[in-house]
């Protein structure tokens, strides 16, 4: 037992070196090296019969032949070892703070707790406030205080216009660069970000008045938005409607059937309000 105690010692092997923060790949690449290590030194002594010939080892009358394989430096071993772990400490460290930055942007920006904060959240856009009020929506985006989600009956209303409309073809043009870069301050609706049917709209409605149509789409993109949060906090949806807004535009004058689809989101609790009136009102309220 001395003798082994003591080739530790001349082999530098460092028994007391804690193994935590080690994957188990990594802890045995570092126990390979260090039983390569005592194994050398074990034979370097003349009263232990072990033979050490490359990377063939003997002990006793006992021959052990290492498989073919290219030979590495167990200094490199233990640098590769090193070189993992600070990698993952890396990546831990990056992940920890990418929690961080979303925990802070969501209490900055968190769902009120009262009706009396009257702090929103989503801004919701529609058609004509994308293709008329472009530069107020991108405005909004810049300022990094809101999430803008653009449903696709928008998309699908802006692609519908492109051809006669300039705007649209800006908004589109403008919504592609965003999205491409990864603007985590505006996205796109999801397939599944929609609560079906409102109260009050009537049948066959896409084919009278298309505009009036796609609003009651957007409200019911707004109610998802809207339950999502009451789920999160376990709340009432009614307690959570202030959180979100639509934004429209004040040069378009309202048909009777979207007339009815504003009034069916104010029901709801869902604000409706001019792009151009919101922006203006949230950059006085900054000065």
């Amino acid at each position: 037992m001395n003798a082994v105690n003591d080739a530790c010692a001349k082999s530098a092997v460092n028994a007391s070196l804690p193994y935590k923060g080690l994957t188990d790949m990594q802890q045995s690449v570092l126990r390979t090296c260090r039983l390569r290590h005592l194994c050398r030194s074990l034979a370097a002594m003349e009263t232990i019969e072990i033979d050490v010939i490359g990377d063939d080892v003997t002990i006793g009358e006992e021959h052990f032949h290492a498989p073919d394989e290219e030979t590495v430096d167990p200094q490199m071993e233990l640098e590769a070892v090193e070189a993992m772990r600070k990698a993952r400490m890396m990546k831990d460290m990056a992940a920890s703070r990418l929690r961080n930055e979303v925990k802070l942007l969501e209490t900055s920006l968190g769902a009120p707790k009262s009706r009396d904060s009257a702090l929103c959240l989503y801004l919701v856009v529609d058609t004509s406030s994308m293709s008329l009020e472009l530069p107020h929506i991108r405005r909004l985006v810049a300022s990094g205080r809101y999430f803008i989600v653009i449903p696709k009956t928008v998309i699908d209303g802006l692609d519908a216009i492109k051809k006669e409309s300039q705007g649209a073809r800006d908004a589109i043009r403008y919504l592609e660069n965003e999205l491409k870069k990864g603007n985590r301050f505006i996205r796109a609706q999801s397939k599944d970000e929609q609560v079906p049917g409102v109260d009050g709209e009537p049948p066959k409605l896409r084919r009278e008045d298309t505009d009036a149509w796609r609003f009651y789409r957007i409200v019911e993109c707004c109610r998802y938005l809207i339950q999502g949060e009451a789920r999160k906090s376990g709340t009432d949806e009614k307690d959570h409607g202030d959180m979100v807004t639509i934004l429209t535009c004040s040069r378009e004058q309202p048909s009777k059937h979207k007339s009815s689809a504003i009034a069916a989101a104010k029901a709801v609790g869902i604000q409706v309000k001019s792009a151009t009136v919101f922006s203006k009102s949230r950059s006085n309220s900054q000065h």
